[in-house]
Parts: structure tokens; sequence; C-alpha cells
């Protein structure tokens, strides 16, 4: 079957880094990205039963930092993976290690950067020296070498980037100030692709954390489709759920077979950053549930296909190896198959226009880290400060109705952000204007059924009003795409 330029793209992003409208939804869960803080606490947990689009943190989450907190720990962990990285680039002869160690050091640096020009804004002193215990693990990861440095270098990073993707994941929509939730908002999808990544290399050089992995992966994908055959408004959606329980079930009891046999381990529940997406799934029902259960099939099947794809090619064990070559086909079909699907979906408006919103936030954060083209700067800092006026009214008309608001970034989204990642110069430009072009579309789709789907009136004259500001701003995002085609 012919894979969608989606799935192509998506596919190598990770690899590379390291129906109707009715806006009658119940549930909570979502991101500010747009920079406004939608629990109206500070930064604080909105806790259970909060009237929050955002719902309540997944259990085992966590605490939430605090904003100095948070600089600080950002900063001193980034300059950490800084200096592992630069080790690992002396000790690691592995091509996939040394890769991925230039990316983080790529990643990391434009971070602090950023982190670096908030904690001025704040008043917060950065310490540039390493704290006792990053000294510590530095001194044990100096004394490894050769494969030995490598596990341990690509187990730290997955182990970390597990951890920090959850405490971004409640930043960008808890935290107490805009420019701290614009921040996580945008390193969320990237931790998300650098942990993916992780994961991959990882897998290969240990065979046991491929079984590992591929067992807590197929175990959401099992907790999730359960509740999308419960809950999904499509009856495509509910069979493909089904299906999905069913094969993943399957998979799942061949791979503890195989674990058993080789004296491994496997998790007995879910891990906090994997519970945190199945919890938002509950949180969605009816079209929005459709939307976001296969947007998060698009993005877990690409995952899995990298994954069992590189294993059936360059697995160090042979059992497993034939069992990801095995599987392989039938994870290439799911991925075709969901992003089929995924493709004739269409989200609420509010669900959509709010998307378009936290897409625009996180593009505009990772542009201020990346270009410095002025053209694109003026234009993103224009359009930024508007989303985030309708995303903080689209806030408010979810907290009215209680209508549920996504967190989860798109699967064409992060695609996006993976392949700008990769990016730099006059290039990331034109690649990051593209990115811009397409949501302001995808937006102003959503927002463009309005006057025949909705009986709610002031939902209905709201997506109007939304809708010429965003058609306005995709015209000035095709002059300054059509600008840089020139340059």
């Amino acid at each position: 079957m012919k894979k969608s330029l989606l799935v192509l793209s998506l596919i190598a992003a990770l690899a590379a880094c390291g129906g109707d409208n009715d806006d009658n939804d119940a549930g909570a869960t979502g991101t500010s990205g747009t920079g406004n803080n939608p629990s109206g606490n500070a930064g604080n947990d909105t806790g259970a039963g909060a009237t929050s689009p955002f719902g309540a943190n997944a259990p085992g989450s966590p605490q939430l930092l605090g904003t100095q907190q948070l600089l600080l720990t950002a900063y001193s962990d980034g300059q950490a993976e800084i200096q592992l990285s630069q080790l690992a680039l002396q000790r690691s002869a592995n091509a996939s290690v040394r890769a991925y160690a230039e990316q983080m050091i790529r990643d990391h640096t434009a971070v602090n950067a950023e982190v670096t020009r908030l904690a001025a804004a704040q008043s917060v002193t950065l310490q540039t020296q390493p704290t006792a215990e990053q000294q510590a693990t530095l001194a044990r990861m100096t004394a490894l070498s050769g494969e030995a440095f490598d596990r341990a270098y690509m187990e730290m990073n997955v182990a970390v980037h597990a951890k920090d993707m959850v405490q971004m994941r409640m930043q960008s929509t808890q935290a107490a100030t805009a420019e701290i939730r614009q921040l996580a908002s945008v390193l969320y999808p990237a931790l998300k692709l650098h942990h993916a990544r992780a994961e991959e290399i990882n897998g290969l050089l240990n065979p046991g954390a491929f079984l590992v992995t591929a067992y807590l992966d197929g175990l959401k994908e099992v907790r999730a489709s359960e509740l999308a055959v419960r809950n999904a408004d499509r009856a495509e959606v509910r069979a493909f759920a089904q299906r999905m329980t069913d094969e993943h079930t399957a998979m799942n009891a061949q791979l503890t077979q195989l674990a058993q046999s080789k004296g491994i381990a496997l998790p007995a529940d879910l891990t906090p950053e994997r519970q945190a997406v199945v919890a938002d799934l509950a949180r969605f029902p009816a079209v929005n549930l459709d939307k976001a259960y296969m947007d998060m099939n698009v993005v877990a099947h690409t995952k899995g296909v990298s994954a069992f794809r590189t294993q059936a090619e360059q697995g160090r064990e042979a059992d497993i190896r034939a069992l990801a070559a095995a599987s392989l086909p039938h994870m290439q079909d799911h991925l075709a198959n969901a992003a089929t699907l995924n493709q004739s979906l269409r989200p609420n408006m509010l669900y959509g226009a709010y998307q378009g919103s936290a897409a625009i936030d996180r593009l505009a954060a990772l542009a201020r880290m990346r270009t410095t083209n002025a053209a694109v700067l003026g234009f993103l800092s224009e359009v930024q400060g508007d989303q985030g006026t309708g995303g903080a009214a689209m806030i408010g008309l979810a907290q009215q109705r209680t209508i549920a608001l996504p967190v989860e970034p798109s699967a064409q989204e992060l695609q996006a952000l993976g392949d700008l990642m990769m990016r730099s110069g006059a290039d990331f430009d034109r690649a990051l204007m593209a990115a811009v072009v397409t949501v302001l579309n995808a937006q102003a789709t959503a927002l463009g059924a309005t006057d025949v789907t909705l009986a709610d009136e002031g939902l209905r004259n709201f997506g109007q009003l939304r809708l010429a500001a965003v058609q306005a701003q995709l015209q000035s995002a095709q002059r300054v795409q059509a600008q840089l085609g020139t340059q």
C-alpha cells in the first residue's frame, strides 16, 4: 500500500531527530500554547474536577515546578546534556549515537539561549556550574568507553527525556507566565521526537530494551483503543480501534513470551508519559476523540514502523530481529490505515481552531530560537499576538461549555517541527513559513464550517470573526513566503 507524504515525512522526522462539528463536548484536556493561563491558578495543578478545558495531570506525574525553579533546572539540565553529548562525540564510534549527540548539542544550545533570555527578563540568576549530582554523572560517564559508554548515554537520554516530557507537558498548560508556557509548548513536541529516537537507538544497543519499549507502546495502544471502541463517534474509528485492541494484544503476547524466554521482566504498567496520552483521550467524547485518537495512532505507528524496521534490519539477536521483521508489515498496514482515516476526520470548530493557535505559538517560539530574519520575526510576532488573543477567547468559550481542548500536537504539526529541527538559515525560514501557511489553512478550514454547522450562535459569531482574521494572516504569510522564495 502506498504511503502518504505525511507518513513518509513523519518517519523521516522521527528518524532524523534523535465528522460533524457539534461543539457540545464534555471533558477537559489541552494545551495553552497560545500563551494564556488556562487554569487561572498561577501555575498550580488544576486538580480533579477543575473547569479548565485542559484537565488534571495524569497519575504519577511529577510536581509542577515554579517559574524560577523551572528556569534554573532547565538551564542546568541543558548544560549537563551538552557536556555529556560533547563527551559522546569524544568517546563513541557509533554513527547513530554520534548523530544523536550532535542533535542534542544543537537543540539544547538553542534552548538554553532562550532560557537565558527568559531568566534575564525574570531577574533569575542562572547557575553555570554543574550540580554535585551532574558532576558525579559526568565522572562516571568519563570512566566508560566503547559500547558501555554508548548504552549508558542512550539509557540516560531515554530516562531524562521521558521525565522532561511530562514536566513540559504540564508547564505548557499550567505555568504561571505566558513565556514559560510558550517555551514549554515548543519543547514538549521536540522532546517527544528526541525520546522516540533515543528509544530506537537504545533498542539497537540493547535488544532487551527494544522488547520493553515495544511492549509498553503496545500496552498504551490497547488502553487507548479500548477507550475508542467504547466512545468514538464514527463506526470506522471504532472498527479500527477494535482491530488495534485485538492485534496489539496478540503482539504483546508474543513480546511477553520472548521476553520471558530471555529472563527479561516487562513493566506492570505504563510509564507516566504514556499514561498522560491515554488520560487525555479519556477526556474527549465523540468527534474530538476520533481526531485525537487517530492523530495518536499516526504518531505512535510512525514511531513503531521506524523502530521495528531498524530492529529487523540491524538487530543483534536473531529471534528479536525475526519478531520485528514478522511484525513490521502489520505495523506498516496499521500506519497506512491510520493516516488515511485521520485525513478524513474533522474535529469541531474550537478543537481545530485552538490547535491552530497553539501550533502558531510553537512555531513562533521556535523561530525566536532559530532565525534572525526580520520579516519572519516581525510577521510571527504580530500574528502570535492576535492568535494569543483568539486563543484566550477560545479557552473562555471552552470553559463555559465544558469543551475539551488539545494538548498533543497534530501528526502534521509534529512532522513539521521535526523537519524544522533539522534545518538552519534561509532553508529554515522557508520551511517555517511553509509550515505557518499549512497551519493557517487548516485553521481557516476549521473556522469556515461554523456558518452552516453550529447551532450555538455565540460560537458561530466567534468563528466568523476569527475566520476573517485568519484569512488576513494567511495572505500576509503567503507574501512573506513569496519574498523568501526570491532571496
